[in-house]
């Protein structure tokens, strides 16, 4: 699971994945930031939590429009199965930012809620270009969302960590609408 903050920058993100792919999956060096995000060092070996970084990331404008939406509300449709409620707010969220259908909600979540700490809301969600469907968990707590990838299969036997990354850098970049669309 890797955290992102609310802001949403989209302008450092085509020229980032740009060197990830002219470099054949590797970003070496530090890290760079924006805000208190911190961009991916791609040149570990951890496949899982770099996804979920460039998803993260990726989605950052999403996802600071569904903070837009009272936590209140979330806990209500979780708690009341209204999940159609839930998925009109995603697909507008990502009218200005996704192609349509891209991202979905998956008609599932979990809430965390008590009286000892502020609630956590989780939606499971699914990010669907061409051959590629990712399934993944946005969490969403106080001052910080989280990304947590359920699945994400590959297309072949043969397809390495590498590629699926690229794939998935890829999707991402088909998936967003271009600067200035609205």
């Amino acid at each position: 699971m890797v955290a992102t903050d609310r802001a949403g920058a989209w302008g450092v993100f085509p020229r980032f994945l740009q060197q990830l792919l002219s470099s054949g999956g590797t970003v070496s060096g530090k890290q760079r930031h924006m805000g208190y995000h911190a961009m991916p060092d791609l040149s570990d070996n951890s496949r899982g939590p770099e996804r979920e970084r460039l998803l993260a990331f990726a989605l950052r404008e999403v996802i600071a429009e569904l903070r837009l939406v009272d936590v209140a509300d979330y806990i209500a449709f979780l708690r009341m199965e209204a999940m159609g409620n839930i998925s009109d707010i995603l697909e507008s969220s990502c009218q200005l930012h996704l192609k349509a259908g891209a991202l979905s909600f998956s008609n599932g979540g979990d809430i965390q809620v008590n009286w000892n700490r502020p609630p956590v809301v989780e939606l499971d969600m699914r990010l669907l270009e061409a051959a590629t469907d990712v399934h993944f968990r946005l969490i969403m707590a106080e001052g910080k969302s989280a990304v947590r990838i359920d699945h994400f299969p590959k297309l072949s036997d043969n397809e390495t960590d590498t590629g699926q990354t690229r794939r998935l850098i890829e999707v991402l970049e088909a998936v967003r609408l271009p600067a200035g669309h609205a």
